[in-house]
């Protein structure tokens, strides 16, 4: 069995950057500003833990189910 690619700072860092991007009321779906806030936030914090990450592919496999399922028209 594969090793875990992920660290319990990992999780963590996933629980912080959810918990201050959603840590105010919400208006039902999300909006692009919160989804772009969260996909910015991850990115940053992944770039310096990888310099290889793709932050362009990151952002589009982020917020394709939205665009597709017509979230976002």
């Amino acid at each position: 069995m594969a090793s875990p690619t992920w660290t319990r700072k990992t999780y963590e860092l996933v629980a912080d950057i959810l918990a201050e991007t959603f840590n105010k009321p919400t208006h039902g779906k999300p909006s692009k500003v919160d989804v772009f806030t969260l996909v910015q936030a991850f990115s940053a914090e992944f770039q310096m833990d990888n310099p290889n990450f793709d932050a362009k592919r990151f952002s589009k496999a982020a917020t394709a189910k939205l665009i597709d399922d017509g979230v976002w028209l």
